[in-house]
């Protein structure tokens, strides 16, 4: 049976195949119960706590009380491969004949495929795992072959161009920001001057924000007059984990900045508009019209409110009048990518298997 994983930095989809929907929505996370916020609440607060180390959604429970780590930026695929083993025992499955199909962003290198795919061999027994990227599920969901894909991580953004089914390597940028970086700007623009205990229920605040509260305008500067002028059409109350409320509103656009402004964030670097621009324009004039009519925006911060306008805006700025330019609005991505990389392994097209190498055959 083949069980289907879309791989997030922050959550994971799991299921099986033929089914319409996953079974699972676990955040790829850990918690040690010996790794608490704050030490002096250890004795008090984590003495009844027995279990070492929370997986998933059950580690989420005490994100006020223990430090969560993530999967993904640890490495740790071992611990993560025993997350995806809790999980599969919950599935009408046997291991020793369970193939995993695993989605993952176009940020994974070769280096990091296989030592996820060698945790999983190791720590599940199972026979064989594929991978299929977050572009091939996408452009399969949204029945292309031509597209620029622009898929925002959470340390960075890579952008690539398929024509016709066919990548090209000098079509292929790294834009060094991502939802990591936004996240981080909210926290510095809203709780930095505030007194609390720990900056763990910050960053938590800071992240439900972001996916809440946070837009980008055409005109950051005309909005913050109209703010300055009394304006309140752009206030948001944000409750503090004391009890305590904070308005933002300023605060709600300009983290998003970084994408068109990286020195906001304190890196050099062409802005993402840019790099767009030159992963298009590395194909021929033939190729450009048909590309820029399919831009596809995807990942951690794919879903900020007027992301997409005002890149869209921006690109047509620099090229002919007669381009149509497109940037389709791509809603519940999690779900598209499961359900699109479902359907594609269905179609019975080809998926490269690896075989588990310390079985024997």
């Amino acid at each position: 049976m083949d069980i289907l994983i879309d791989v997030g930095a922050f959550e994971s989809l799991i299921g099986i195949v033929n089914e319409d929907n996953y079974r699972f929505r676990e955040k790829t996370v850990y918690a040690d119960s010996n790794n608490p916020i704050l030490k002096k609440f250890f004795s008090s607060n984590l003495a009844e706590i027995n279990i070492k180390r929370y997986y998933g959604n059950t580690a989420m429970l005490f994100k006020n009380i223990l430090k969560v780590q993530y999967f993904m930026k640890e490495k740790d695929y071992i611990s993560y491969s025993k997350l995806i083993g809790k999980k599969l025992k919950e599935l009408p499955v046997k291991l020793e004949e369970t193939s995993l199909v695993l989605v993952v962003s176009n940020h994974y290198s070769k280096n990091d495929k296989k030592n996820l795919q060698n945790a999983l061999f190791q720590t599940l027994k199972i026979p064989r795992i594929a991978f299929l990227s977050h572009t091939v599920s996408i452009l399969t969901e949204l029945g292309l072959n031509t597209g620029v894909i622009v898929d925002i991580g959470y340390y960075s953004t890579r952008i690539e161009s398929i024509f016709k089914g066919f990548p090209n390597t000098d079509s292929q940028f790294l834009f060094p920001l991502g939802g990591y970086h936004i996240t981080q700007q909210i926290l510095n623009n809203i709780f930095t001057g505030l007194e609390y205990k720990s900056d763990l229920p910050f960053l938590w605040e800071s992240e439900l924000i972001k996916k809440e509260a946070l837009f980008v305008v055409e005109d950051p500067e005309k909005f913050s007059d109209q703010i300055h002028k009394g304006f309140k059409n752009f206030d948001h109350t944000v409750e503090l984990p004391d009890g305590n409320e904070i308005v933002i509103n300023h605060e709600r656009y300009e983290p998003a900045e970084i994408f068109f402004n990286p020195l906001i964030a304190h890196t050099r670097s062409e802005n993402l508009v840019e790099m767009i621009e030159k992963s298009i324009k590395s194909w021929g004039r033939d190729q450009i019209r048909e590309l820029c009519s399919n831009i596809i925006i995807i990942g951690n911060g794919g879903n900020i409110p007027g992301l997409n306008e005002k890149i869209e805006k921006l690109l047509k700025n620099r090229f002919a009048e007669s381009v149509d330019m497109k940037i389709p609005k791509i809603t519940e991505q999690k779900e598209i990518f499961w359900k699109s990389a479902s359907k594609f392994v269905q179609s019975k097209k080809q998926l490269n298997w690896i075989s588990n190498p310390f079985q024997e055959n």
